[in-house]
């Protein structure tokens, strides 16, 4: 994934609407681990931090991430508190639970059904 072309799409979209929340899902290197170094999910909440947006995270095995634990960022108890009121859910590995989603519920959290994945 390339991380300044995911954020470029995402800001174009959420473009005119203040204070956009951005939920993430997945912040580890490699699936099934709670690996971050090299992340590229960690380099996109920078890169959206960075901008003034809200950020909410998920991840199934991270629930804090030394890299960006000095940035208000919200670590969510699971992957549908992370949506509830965000505009836009941007998935960044391919976690089993993240396909397997109830997408009907995902939908009806997001202020705007934009997902990028």
């Amino acid at each position: 994934m390339n991380v300044e072309k995911i954020f470029r799409t995402v800001d174009g979209l959420l473009s005119g609407i203040s204070e956009c929340k951005v939920a993430i899902w997945g912040l580890s290197t490699i699936v099934n681990c709670n690996y971050t170094f090299e992340s590229e999910a960690v380099e996109l909440v920078k890169r959206f931090y960075n901008a003034d947006y809200q950020l909410s995270v998920y991840d199934p095995v991270i629930s804090r991430c030394e890299e960006i634990s000095k940035l208000n960022i919200k670590f969510a108890k699971n992957e549908y508190d992370a949506v509830k009121g965000a505009e836009c859910l941007i998935i960044m590995n391919k976690w089993k639970r993240f396909s397997t989603a109830d997408f009907e519920m995902v939908y009806d959290l997001l202020v705007y059904p934009y997902i990028y994945d």
